[in-house]
């Protein structure tokens, strides 16, 4: 069975991808892959779903490890609002 890109299995597959990259210091594939995975979250699922709102998180820290700062905030400043 082919899934797509914008489904949540895809997506899920897509972020443990993503984080198994970064624990291998593959940086830049770990971020393509995370905001690959976040965008088919973000597409498959409500926006405050809690597998989506796990990327955020994920992104913020993986930002926060390499020294992103900016880009960091910006997934915090994502992820909190949709905690209210």
């Amino acid at each position: 069975k082919v899934l797509g890109r914008v489904n949540r299995n895809t997506g899920a597959t897509l972020y443990r991808l993503g984080l198994s990259l970064w624990k291998q210091g593959k940086t830049q594939d770990a971020e393509e892959t995370l905001l690959e995975g976040l965008r088919a979250r973000e597409q498959s699922l409500p926006e405050a779903h809690p597998e989506t709102m796990e990327t955020i998180q994920s992104l913020a820290e993986f930002y926060q490890s390499i020294g992103e700062k900016a880009k960091a905030k910006s997934m915090t400043d994502k992820y909190f609002p949709l905690l209210e």
